[in-house]
């Protein structure tokens, strides 16, 4: 579901639009595309539109004014169980400065119900452009390489530190 704020400067129109892409995965969490099977979609369905809502509510287009880049940036966002973000990680850099802020800004800022769970999800931001189904995958794929990546590096570290036998 792709949610768009859009305002009007003159002839100049500014705009951001954000889709939270969530999924099941078995060692993942959340992470995957709109359209994940659940046992819970209800649940799942009922926390992206919450999340959808509050991204609408917070994301800034004093970004987006008076600029004609047009640019997506992908966020990972691992939400603890009590709705508190653990960790936001711009996984997809739109190339400009004060787009990628406002994203991970958002993302950091953005009001998450609790679930119960430790999730991450894909938070795809469209700066004066819309995030599309391709732009949507890519950030799952983007972030389901990070998330791995971080494993990689924790079981790196944790085997570094182990005593010798």
């Amino acid at each position: 579901m792709t949610k768009a704020k859009t305002i009007s400067t003159g002839s100049l129109k500014a705009s951001a639009t954000a889709a939270l892409i969530l999924g099941m995965g078995a060692t993942l969490g959340f992470s995957g595309n709109a359209m994940a099977q659940e046992s819970t979609t209800t649940d799942t369905t009922a926390f992206r539109q919450q999340v959808e809502r509050n991204i609408d509510k917070t994301l800034s287009l004093s970004a987006v004014q008076n600029s004609r880049q047009r640019a997506i940036a992908t966020v990972a966002v691992t939400i603890a169980a009590d709705g508190s973000v653990r960790n936001a990680h711009l996984v997809r850099t739109t190339g400009v400065t004060r787009f990628d802020r406002e994203a991970l800004r958002t993302a950091q800022t953005v009001s998450y119900p609790a679930t119960g769970k430790t999730r991450t999800v894909a938070m795809v931001l469209g700066f004066n452009q819309p995030v599309t189904a391709e732009n949507q995958q890519e950030g799952q794929r983007l972030v389901l390489a990070w998330r791995g990546d971080q494993r990689v590096m924790l079981a790196t570290t944790s085997a570094a530190h182990q005593p010798d036998s």
